[in-house]
């Protein structure tokens, strides 16, 4: 973020924008890298063979904390490490950081386990706060409103298309539910989820409700289209109600 941002973004919270609910705002990133291209796109050797972001390097330098009633803030620097066998070392490229559940500390996701690294809001490491040890980065949904299960990774257990719903005190996996990759919570016991159809192409998917401990799938939407550079194709927003 360079100074006019940063200036505009203060007036923004001068403002006391009713889209600011939380006591503390998270910015990610840092001043565009003179070498970046945002614009670039690079050809996919797996997955769905489409155009995706240059994914080889991360410019992500570390994160301002606004205080929203106040609308100050300070700047936590966070620089990668060189150590190829240390993976916490790198960043994922492109991902923003983020607020954990509770708000106390700031992580970002990792290309390698453990996935995730937790930060304090100095930018100092830190190790994760209780009920969030076990979650992936990549699995949206996270931990349930009541905080007593956590969205888990794939199963293909039970069912050919299926996720693990994590006890987030322990890791241990819970119930295997229905739905390729959870999205969110809808409920304590109601997730809504992308899941694949009678082909069976996982990247063939359409959004679903799914309940723990039933077989009932309730289609959301039509299919997707297979290729992640095709015209139109969509990406579903959650809200909290």
């Amino acid at each position: 973020m360079d100074a006019e941002g940063l200036e505009s973004f203060r007036h923004f919270v001068d403002s006391r924008s009713s889209a600011l609910l939380r006591t503390a705002v998270l910015l990610s990133g840092g001043d565009r890298h003179s070498g970046e291209d945002l614009d670039l796109r690079v050809k996919s050797e797996g997955g769905t063979g489409g155009w995706d972001a240059n994914t080889a390097q991360s410019y992500r330098t570390g994160f301002y904390v606004f205080d929203v009633a106040s609308g100050s803030g300070s700047w936590s620097e966070v620089r990668p490490g060189t150590d190829m066998n240390d993976p916490t070392a790198f960043l994922n490229s492109r991902q923003d950081f983020a607020f954990s559940r509770d708000g106390s500390r700031i992580w970002s996701g990792l290309p390698s386990e453990p996935g995730y690294q937790f930060y304090d809001r100095q930018g100092a490491k830190v190790g994760p706060p209780a009920g969030e040890q076990y979650l992936s980065w990549f699995v949206d949904a996270g931990l349930s409103p009541d905080g007593r299960r956590l969205a888990g990774d794939f199963a293909g257990k039970k069912y050919k298309s299926s996720s693990w719903i994590v006890d987030p005190r322990t890791g241990k996996n819970l119930v295997e539910t229905h739905g390729q990759q959870l999205l969110a919570w809808a409920d304590d016991s109601t997730l809504v989820a992308w899941d694949v159809g009678p082909d069976g192409n996982e990247y063939h998917q359409r959004l679903v409700l799914v309940t723990l401990d039933s077989d009932e799938v309730v289609p959301l939407s039509d299919f997707r289209a297979v290729k992640d550079d095709t015209l139109g194709r969509w990406t579903p927003i959650f809200a909290d109600r």
